[in-house]
């Protein structure tokens, strides 16, 4: 067959699909819009969230190198995926509780981000961040300065003394 009749042959199947299936409804989706963009939320969210605050990122995520790879210090990708994703999901833990399945997923999120704040400055944490030895910490570091400001009562507020010190 050639390409000419390949392609008339398939847009003609196309267009002939198009047209025995116009009236049939579209599917609703199985659930709403929002909660189904609440999920995909989480998903990418809770590895960082959830490993960092159980003191097991390092150890749990073993970073791969480019093979044009700078040779920075290999903390450095810890730390921008915790600004990265904690600036990401700020506004979205800002919203007040709620009972419903977004709701109790955004509370279990909020939980695994304060810890996560917790243990990033703690310096007994095997996920301490490096806060001050590659010029790339002072764009990360913006990052959660940004989420502070973004939801101050949700991510700010409930932290202790020495960790908002």
């Amino acid at each position: 067959m050639n390409r000419r009749n390949f392609l008339h042959t398939n847009a003609a199947l196309g267009w002939g699909w198009g047209v025995l299936n116009w009236q049939k409804p579209l599917q609703p989706y199985a659930e709403n819009v929002r909660l189904y963009w609440a999920k995909l939320l989480y998903k990418i969210a809770e590895p960082v969230l959830k490993n960092l605050s159980q003191h097991t990122l390092v150890k749990n995520w073993k970073v791969e190198f480019s093979p044009t790879w700078d040779n920075r210090n290999a903390k450095v990708a810890y730390l921008e995926a915790f600004g990265r994703t904690i600036v990401g999901v700020a506004p979205w833990l800002a919203l007040p509780d709620d009972d419903t399945e977004e709701g109790i997923l955004r509370k279990k999120l909020k939980q695994y981000a304060l810890k996560s704040i917790e243990n990033s400055v703690n310096p007994d944490s095997p996920d301490y961040m490096l806060w001050r030895k590659e010029g790339q910490t002072l764009v990360d570091a913006a990052f959660l300065a940004q989420t502070f400001l973004k939801a101050p009562d949700a991510l700010w507020k409930p932290l202790d003394a020495k960790t908002g010190d």
